[in-house]
């Protein structure tokens, strides 16, 4: 059991507004505490207390599921002992204690909004721990016993201490909606996922060294991302129960630029080239699936295996800013590359977003004249194909503006063709909300 989350909880209740906090005045010490509930929980199967059928009323969701201690895969097995993040699980989560926590503001319960509250921090809390996002039996191989002493890592991480009145920040909102909120907050959630993938190395080497000055940057970043996210989560939950969201705010989540949101990761038949080329999108053959899966990433040289964000590389793999251009103008901004072939796969629900622009074609820069065919697809739909062109490092860049029907779920960016002294470039990707 985490020995921080009732301290990230109780700054976190620090943060938010005056009004917020008059609201969970009489919780003011409770709900801190309410975010150990899921441990708690767990817990009461083997202490003797009695008390599993009470906790159970927080932390068994309608689908009989507990609530996650960070991200799940598709089994619903918790990352530390399973398999890679399933998005749609923890979706199901957030969207389930958001509407909860709203529903039970707006008949004014303080009480028991506080329990769900601290429920929903604890998950938010878990997903923002580098010890509750990598399978933990792994973890142990990659740091295995040394000089005869073990290091209990998942532990020392949970842990680890934290001077949460530190963080200054105010709350922010996550959404318009509970779905927005819980679409927006899934994708912050599983997008740190990824970033924290990369601090594990050296995070557990500082620890096993002792250079725990080191280790505490690190962790005193991730602490200070859940302490703030979870204000947020309460501040936004209450903010809608209670109709107040401003002007500003509103126009905030007008727009979305696509390079936020994590890619999709999986190997999966929706994303069969055999269907691109029946399209007219010239990829190669699908010939040895084993050794190369269908995947919702691709990308091959010169940015091998997946697609990169917001950079582009050259041929000596040194970052270069991304560019396209049009009407004789050189564009710069955020965007997605890729080598000739490229998938670049996001959660985009056609329920929160109806329109999708963004500028596709080839790095100016690029080695090579060769043509390279772009599609925008989405396959949820009878019709997947929503755009196609085709141009050369040469040509103006194509502009893609599109209508996103409700039923989509999945936007797939596309190149092909072209040879490996080129890169592509999709170019300020922007989602229009509905």
């Amino acid at each position: 059991m985490s020995s921080i989350h009732s301290i990230l909880g109780k700054r976190a209740f620090e943060l938010l507004s005056n009004e917020e906090r008059q609201f969970w005045k009489s919780e003011q010490t409770a709900l801190p505490r309410h975010c150990d509930l899921p441990d708690l929980h767990l817990a009461a199967q083997w202490d003797g207390s009695g008390k599993e059928s009470w906790y159970a009323q927080y932390g068994v969701m309608p689908n009989g599921r507990c609530t996650p201690h960070g991200p799940v895969d598709s089994a619903w097995v918790g990352a530390a002992l399973g398999g890679p993040p399933d998005a749609g699980k923890s979706l199901y989560v957030l969207r389930y204690y958001f509407r909860k926590i709203i529903a039970l503001i707006r008949k004014d319960q303080a009480e028991e909004s506080a329990r769900f509250a601290g429920t929903l921090a604890h998950f938010i809390q878990d997903c923002s721990s580098p010890g509750h996002i990598i399978n933990n039996v792994l973890l142990n191989h990659l740091f295995p016993v040394r000089n005869g002493r073990l290091f209990p890592l998942h532990g020392l991480i949970d842990g680890w201490p934290f001077a949460a009145e530190r963080v200054k920040s105010r709350p922010e909102l996550l959404g318009r909606t509970p779905d927005e909120a819980a679409f927006l907050l899934n994708e912050t959630l599983l997008g740190n996922v990824e970033n924290m993938t990369g601090e594990i190395i050296p995070l557990c080497q500082s620890i096993q060294a002792g250079r725990n000055a080191a280790a505490g940057r690190i962790m005193n970043r991730w602490n200070r991302v859940s302490t703030l996210l979870t204000a947020s989560a309460w501040h936004t939950a209450y903010v809608i129960a209670r109709g107040k969201i401003s002007p500003a705010a509103e126009r905030k989540f007008r727009t979305l630029d696509l390079t936020s949101l994590p890619m999709i990761h999986v190997n999966a038949p929706e994303f069969d080239r055999t269907k691109y080329i029946k399209a007219g999108i010239p990829f190669y053959e699908c010939l040895y699936p084993e050794s190369d899966p269908c995947r919702s990433r691709l990308s091959t040289d010169r940015i091998p295996f997946e697609p990169a964000v917001n950079t582009s590389y050259d041929g000596q793999g040194k970052a270069v800013p991304l560019a396209l251009n049009s009407n004789g103008v050189r564009l710069h901004g955020n965007g997605i590359a890729a080598g000739s072939y490229g998938v670049a796969s996001f959660r985009v629900p056609g329920y929160l977003y109806s329109e999708f622009d963004v500028l596709a074609g080839v790095h100016p820069d690029s080695g090579s004249d060769a043509k390279v065919t772009f599609g925008v697809w989405c396959p949820e739909l009878n019709s997947p194909l929503l755009a196609r062109g085709e141009v050369s490092r040469l040509d103006d860049a194509l502009h893609f503006h599109i209508r996103l029907p409700e039923k989509c779920r999945t936007l797939s960016l596309l190149s092909a063709g072209g040879n490996s002294k080129l890169s592509v470039v999709w170019l300020n990707p922007q989602l229009i909300s509905r």
